[in-house]
């Protein structure tokens, strides 16, 4: 006999990403590789391949403004989503598995801008949520 709960959500709740590198974002590398690790294993079917605008996730190249706090990111800009195919892996973090995404610019940045990267509610765990 097989037994299978299906896919466990043990937390309930919807992935959540956090910023692992580059670890200085106000002083970042023009040729940066930004590395996003979520709290739980993602559905990773949308990355496979190149990105494109329309991807769960997206990076957004946006000219940075001089502010009273120093450059900050202009998102009233019309930015470049920047193409290029992800690097997907998987961490033992704590004690469950979670899912990285490695993403590198095909192209070096230009100076006094900035990289907003949006994950959109359509890209999801394992377990749909």
């Amino acid at each position: 006999m097989v037994a299978s709960r299906g896919i466990a959500d043990d937390d309930q709740q919807p992935p959540s990403a956090s910023l692992v590198a580059p670890t200085n974002t106000n002083a970042a590398p023009l040729d940066p590789t930004i590395v996003l690790r979520f709290s739980e294993l993602i559905d990773t079917t949308p990355l496979r391949g190149a990105l494109t605008p329309s991807s769960p996730l997206r990076y957004t190249l946006r000219r940075a403004i001089s502010g009273a706090n120093g450059l900050t990111c202009d998102r009233d800009s019309a930015g470049t989503v920047l193409l290029g195919i992800p690097r997907l892996s998987t961490e033992h973090v704590g004690d469950h598995d979670v899912t990285v995404v490695t993403f590198k610019p095909t192209v070096q940045l230009p100076g006094e801008s900035c990289v907003e990267v949006v994950v959109t509610a359509d890209l999801r765990d394992l377990s749909g949520r």
